[in-house]
């Protein structure tokens, strides 16, 4: 049986968000959002699928400096 979730989405996505805006989403690791939210990189491949299911996730209009 898998653990319940013990963290806050939203915290997540905040601290993910700022870390894409400061350096780019190709800029931006895995272990880069690990860092900036607590949150391990398991638990993101779990929850998001990588990031970019996080960046995916980010629903507050602002453009996310996405730079393929």
């Amino acid at each position: 049986m898998a653990r319940p979730r013990s963290f806050d989405r939203d915290h997540v996505l905040h601290a993910a968000e700022r870390q894409f805006r400061t350096t780019g989403y190709n800029g931006t690791s895995v272990d880069d959002i690990s860092a900036a939210t607590g949150l391990g990189r398991g638990s993101l491949y779990a929850t998001f699928d990588g990031k970019h299911g996080v960046l995916l996730r980010q629903d507050d209009g602002q453009p996310i400096p996405y730079d393929l």
